[in-house]
């Protein structure tokens, strides 16, 4: 099913439908402005920069392996905040995933060029064969929850996939089995006799899109990624979205600062905000500390900075005593006594180094503007 994005909220039932009960996945045209999609672009292209960089000193002619950039939000809240600020698309996820549906994934997946100027008659028969799965917490992701295959009628995930480069034939664009959302299990990599498989092979479709759209798609539905034939990098953001009683694969309350999530369009913070578990034994819920100055006051009385702190004293705790035995042996004379008010001073500065960096371990970057 395709659709373009201005119609997408008068279309909201079609699309739920399509992906429950259709064909899993839906294609939205248009979906991002040129200016958000450029931003974007260049930001995940300069944070993979050095990565390509050391892998193309140390591996020349090696193919470079696919690279998902993480923390997107921390990067830039305005850009990357808009990705969710949609209604629709939030009404689709909630309808999926249920009331108080949360992102529980949001990172950018590169495909670099595999050094092959044509693609093999066999790439798509290798990528069905190898590559094909379902998405966390199903498949092969999680196996001791279960054990590869959901449980009929298990609950629904719902992935989104923005496009920040053109999707082709032969630039890795996502392969998918129109309809396996409703087997109810993962793809049998090593039964090529599997009847299901069979299917897989002659019915795939390759999504193929501009710069700009957007492939929605639930987490049962079988897909896969083959290579990238080109000379030019294939990027796109995923987005994963699940019930709010699942574990997301992210941890965000460990990544995404109050300040970055203040910066947040409503709607992208409303899925994000409530995995946002405060991690320290002060906490303003009123009001959530936005300024530095908050901040520290907060860590203050935070885990890091309390057991940093009993550490730093624990160490210094012997000097004191060193300290006070010395004076007791040479029978407090003034020469013992400036040795030993100069050790205590020692043993203070211990303890207050220590102190100060628990806060600053605790402070993400982007508390402190870096």
């Amino acid at each position: 099913m395709e659709i373009d994005a201005v119609d997408l909220a008068t279309r909201t039932d079609d699309v739920i439908h399509a992906l429950t009960n259709g064909d899993g996945y839906v294609i939205i045209r248009q979906f991002l402005p040129p200016d958000i999609v450029n931003s974007a672009r260049s930001i995940i292209t300069t944070a993979n920069l050095p990565r390509r960089i050391l892998r193309r000193l140390l591996f020349r002619h090696a193919p470079h392996p696919p690279v998902r950039t993480f923390d997107l939000f921390t990067r830039s809240p305005r850009i990357f905040g808009h990705f969710l600020d949609d209604a629709a698309l939030g009404d689709i996820i909630e309808c999926i995933c249920g009331e108080g549906a949360k992102c529980g994934s949001f990172h950018s997946h590169t495909i670099f060029p595999s050094y092959s100027s044509t693609a093999d008659e066999d790439d798509d028969a290798i990528c069905l064969a190898q590559g094909l799965h379902i998405d966390y917490p199903y498949g092969s992701h999680a196996p001791f929850l279960t054990k590869s295959n959901p449980p009929i009628g298990a609950p629904k995930t719902v992935q989104v996939l923005w496009m920040l480069d053109d999707f082709t034939l032969s630039n890795g664009s996502t392969i998918v089995i129109p309809g396996s959302q409703k087997l109810w299990h993962a793809p049998n990599e090593n039964n090529d006799n599997d009847e299901s498989m069979q299917h897989a092979i002659n019915t795939h479709v390759h999504i193929t899109g501009q710069r700009g759209d957007v492939m929605m798609y639930t987490g049962q539905l079988w897909h896969g990624v083959p290579k990238n034939h080109t000379t030019q990098c294939r990027t796109a953001v995923l987005g994963q979205f699940l019930p709010y009683y699942m574990i997301p694969m992210e941890d965000h309350a460990n990544v995404i600062s109050h300040a970055v999530l203040h910066a947040l369009p409503v709607r992208a913070a409303t899925l994000l905000s409530e995995q946002l578990i405060p991690r320290n034994l002060w906490t303003w819920y009123t009001c959530p500390p936005s300024s530095l100055l908050q901040r520290i006051v907060t860590v203050c009385f935070s885990s890091s900075g309390l057991c940093a702190a009993i550490l730093a004293a624990m160490s210094s705790s012997a000097i004191v005593l060193c300290t006070a035995r010395a004076h007791y042996d040479n029978g407090g004379s003034s020469s013992s006594s400036t040795t030993s008010s100069s050790q205590l001073l020692v043993a203070i500065g211990c303890v207050t180094s220590g102190y100060v960096w628990g806060v600053f371990a605790t402070l993400s970057k982007s508390d402190l503007g870096i």
